[in-house]
């Protein structure tokens, strides 16, 4: 099985809606699925089949209110500190499931919507 890590950006348009990408400006991570371990990230233990993990950054004042800080990296279904970002503002979930997979997508569509924002700061279009 071939592994990936795929990454949501947030698009937005520098002028009109476009179907060419080059048109377009990626703005920034706002999550990421990622399905292997790294050299300087093997905590979450995703080498082992079926395990994957969804990073989100959701700011450096909401992540303690989100964590479980007794979990461990590889604990699946808990929000844990990102294993290398955690202190810049990112969680981690480890096969999100039953007991984060609604706060996930809340929390995907934050990220979105922050990172949208970040754009159109950073473009004058706000």
């Amino acid at each position: 099985m071939a592994t990936r890590t795929f990454t949501v950006k947030a698009c937005v348009s520098n002028a009109r809606l476009s179907a060419k990408p080059a048109d377009r400006t990626l703005v920034g991570i706002a999550a990421r699925i990622v399905t292997k371990n790294y050299p300087d990230d093997p905590e979450s233990r995703l080498d082992e089949p079926g395990r994957f993990r969804v990073n989100i950054h959701v700011g450096g004042d909401r992540a303690p209110q989100i964590v479980d800080d007794e979990a461990s990296a590889a604990d699946p279904d808990v929000f844990v500190w990102h294993p290398l970002y955690g202190g810049a503002g990112w969680v981690s979930v480890v096969n999100p499931a039953e007991s984060t997979s609604e706060k996930v997508i809340s929390l995907l569509h934050d990220a979105h919507e922050a990172a949208r924002a970040r754009a159109s700061r950073r473009s004058g279009t706000s």
